[in-house]
């Protein structure tokens, strides 16, 4: 079971800066991972497809290093329980 969340097109799904709460995978619609430059621009560090997770080893992280952003309307789905919650809440200390 997946708790799933739909999203409209540039919008972001996690901000650089931000805690990862839960992993997630996009079942439709196209993504990207990017970083905001000191000038302002963006910079496109990687696309995100259908079947794609966002991202698994975020569990490493205590901050996002980098944000994601919808490309275009977007659906997702986060795990609500199974092995790879009980793994992700496992790390959870390790990531403070």
């Amino acid at each position: 079971m997946s708790q799933r969340k739909w999203v409209s097109s540039h919008v972001d799904l996690i901000r650089e800066g931000d805690r990862p709460e839960s992993i997630f995978l996009i079942t439709q619609g196209f993504a990207c991972r990017y970083k905001i430059l000191i000038d302002g621009r963006r910079h496109i560090l990687g696309l995100l497809v259908p079947g794609d997770t966002c991202d698994l080893h975020v569990a490493i992280l205590n901050r996002m290093d980098h944000s994601i952003a919808a490309l275009t309307a977007c659906d997702t789905a986060a795990p609500s329980n199974g092995p790879v919650r009980r793994r992700w809440l496992s790390l959870d200390g390790r990531r403070r």
